[in-house]
Formats: structure tokens, C-alpha cells, sequence
């Protein structure tokens, strides 16, 4: 199957990349016949059967071609490896389904995001920039969405000043725009950037700004949630964050971002000091890791864990969480998490408790800010309790 998908994307490629003029001989009639004889291996995989049959058309007929179903075609492959996680085969025929549509934003974005995630940072960041050109004066929620992507990889990346820049363009955007689940997404991603540069009030002030314009009833509010009480582990305020985590995890669709969330739930039940909350709370983000698709969050998810066994003593697992949080860092090209991890895996060899909360001492609240954190927390809790009714 792998050698047949790999055929299918390489004429995809060829026919894309090839002008209009040139396409009649580039493929011979002994491919176009090799290529319907190697259907038959998609007999067991009944959704590609179809889509791939649409392919083995292409070197049959390369002038007259149904543009519209060879992208469907190739958006159905996509989803099927995305359903079998297939994070790899997913990202190259969406990146196909946009060179076959060259001025098509949205699937240029599709694609800067899918390479974000896989931590292919200059290829995100090409095609983040493509999207912005082609989206410019033409799909203004497009273009929106193109610059908050390259924001997020700007800020994994550690770069937040140009994170901050691109974010700011996409809130005048939004604001000029006035659609509210774009300000929702771009005021959540300012909460990371100040609080992050120690901007607490007005962290805050953007936390808020996101809930207000997703609205209580919006899944969207579980994942701010989750991400404001990511920010209190980070201060140490376990307790005012550990209700987030407890309330936020299942109403999380995305299986990675849920896991991720469970592990935080761990860590705030460790350092909170309730070992059965932890105990049974590491189960279920174990189980939950399995669930996930491709890597994108497996860091993060890894890295609460160690520091949830570190709290507590658990030396053994918070040598293999760290070491885990290390690897998936790497391989994502997560150079913030990676260092952690190294100095979690120090910290277990040295057999010495948990390091003190990131940046805590650079970001701590004072009490008129602490108070708006108490309000924001209680905001958030009844809108979790209204969402479970």
C-alpha cells in the first residue's frame, strides 16, 4: 500500500508542478496501465479504493483532467491517514490538494499547520506566509487565521516578539472584521503572550476577552480553560487550577489536547498533595496517550507528567515521563520543552524534589491582579459546571 500511495503522490506532484502545455507526455501508457493493476491492492481499504482510482486516471488522461475531483480525491487519502494515523501521508496529499489549487488560502494554511505540528518550522512558516499573500484583500477570516498559525510557531519556536507582531496584526483584523470567533482565538493566544512576557493584568484582560467573545456555550472555552490553569501551574497555584483541569478534560474533543490536559490534572493533584487523585488521574492520561494521533502535544503531556511524579516522590516514572517529554521535544523541534525535560531528568538523578515553578518569581501576581485571577477562576468554574448540566 505504501509503494501505490507513494506512485499516486508522485504523479499528483509531477502533473501540479508541470505547465498546462507540457502534461500530454508525461506519463507513458505502460505507467497509466501499471498504475489500475496496482488497484487491487486497495481492496481491503475500501475508502481509498475510489480516490486512488481517481489518481490512476491522471496518468491515463493528464489533459483532461477533473481538477475538482482530483483535490477530493486527494483530500479523501488525506483523511483516511489522518483517521489511521498517519500524520506524514496526512500532511502530503493535503500539500498536494494545495498545489493543486494554488490559490486556494485556507489549504495553504492546512498545510503550514499540519507541518507546525509535525515540527517542520521552515516549511510551517512558508506556507504560513503564502497563505498571508494569498489571502490579502480576499478572505479576510483567511487571512486571520494565516497570521494567528504563524504566531503559535513563532511563540513554540521562542520567538516572541515576532509572535506578538503577527498576533497584533491578526487582532486589528478580527477587530476590523468583527466576527467573534476569530477575536475569541486571537484574544486566547495574547493571553499566552503576556502572561509569558509577564503581562499578568493583561493576560488576564485577553483571557477574559476570549471567553466573552467564544461564549459559555462554545467547546473552544475547555481548551482556555485548560490553558489558563496551565499558566497557575506555572505560578504554583495548584489548588486554583486543579478545579480548571477536573472540569475541562472531557469536554476536550481533540484526543491529544485531552491528553495533555489529563496530564496537567496530574501534575495539579501532585503538588496539591492528593496522591488517589493522581494515582487514578496517571491511569487515565496513560490510556489516553495511546489515543493520541501523531505527536503533535505528546511533549507537553510528558512533561506534566514528570513534574506530577516529581511532586510526589515517584522517581522511576519521573525519570521515564522526562525522558519521554525529551524525545517528543526533539523530535517536534520543541527547544523549550526539550530543555526542561533535561533539567527534570537532573533533577530525578539528583533524587531532589520538583524545580520551583517556571518564571514564578518574575511573574507572580501581586494582590490586586491575584483578586482578578480569583474572579477569572470563578467565571470559568460556573461556566464548566453550566457546560456539564
Amino acid at each position: 500500500m505504501g509503494l501505490l500511495l507513494a506512485g499516486a503522490l508522485r504523479d499528483v506532484m509531477l502533473w501540479a508542478e508541470t505547465p498546462a502545455a507540457e502534461r500530454a507526455m508525461l506519463f507513458s501508457a505502460h505507467g497509466a496501465r501499471a498504475r489500475e493493476e496496482q488497484l487491487g491492492e486497495a481492496v481491503n481499504e475500501p475508502d481509498l479504493w475510489a480516490p486512488l482510482f481517481a489518481l490512476a486516471l491522471l496518468a491515463e488522461e493528464p489533459m483532461e483532467v477533473d481538477l475538482p475531483r482530483l483535490v477530493q480525491a486527494c483530500r479523501r487519502i488525506a483523511s483516511w491517514a489522518d483517521a489511521g494515523g498517519k500524520p506524514g501521508t496526512r500532511l502530503a496529499f493535503v500539500q498536494a490538494s494545495a498545489l493543486l489549487r494554488p490559490h486556494d488560502a485556507v489549504l495553504a494554511t492546512e498545510v503550514a499547520r499540519l507541518s507546525r505540528d509535525r515540527g517542520e518550522t521552515a516549511r510551517a512558516e512558508s506556507w504560513f506566509r503564502h497563505a498571508v499573500r494569498l489571502a490579502r484583500k480576499r478572505d479576510w477570516e483567511a487571512y486571520t487565521w494565516a497570521y494567528v498559525g504563524l504566531g503559535v510557531l513563532y511563540i513554540r519556536c521562542g520567538n516572541r516578539p515576532a509572535a506578538a507582531t503577527v498576533m497584533q496584526r491578526a487582532l486589528r483584523t478580527a477587530e476590523r472584521q468583527r466576527v467573534p470567533h476569530l477575536l475569541a482565538a486571537v484574544h486566547h493566544h495574547l493571553f499566552h503572550l503576556s502572561t509569558e512576557a509577564g503581562l499578568l493584568r493583561k493576560g488576564y484582560e485577553h483571557a477574559r476577552a476570549a471567553f466573552d467573545h467564544y461564549g459559555a456555550a462554545n467547546p473552544a472555552i475547555f481548551g482556555l480553560v485548560a490553558d489558563v490553569g496551565r499558566f497557575w501551574l506555572h505560578l504554583g497555584q495548584a489548588a486554583r487550577a486543579l478545579p480548571l483541569f477536573a472540569g475541562a478534560v472531557d469536554g476536550i474533543a481533540d484526543p491529544n489536547v485531552r491528553a495533555m490536559v489529563s496530564a496537567n490534572l496530574v501534575r495539579a493533584a501532585a503538588e496539591v498533595g492528593d496522591r488517589d487523585r493522581y494515582e487514578l488521574a496517571r491511569r487515565h492520561t496513560l490510556v489516553m496517550i495511546e489515543e493520541m494521533v501523531g505527536r503533535s502535544r505528546l511533549e507537553d503531556t510528558y512533561e506534566a507528567l514528570a513534574y506530577g511524579d516529581l511532586a510526589l516522590g515517584e522517581w522511576e516514572r519521573a525519570a521515564e515521563s522526562a525522558r519521554r517529554a525529551f524525545a517528543a521535544a526533539r523530535a517536534a523541534g520543541n527547544r523549550e520543552v526539550e530543555l526542561t525535560a533535561e533539567t527534570l531528568v537532573e533533577r530525578v538523578r539528583a533524587h531532589a524534589s520538583a524545580p520551583a515553578p517556571t518564571g514564578a518569581d518574575e511573574r507572580a501576581e501581586n494582590p490586586v491582579v491575584a483578586r482578578q485571577a480569583e474572579r477569572l477562576a470563578h467565571v470559568f468554574a460556573s461556566a464548566l459546571v453550566g457546560a456539564s448540566v
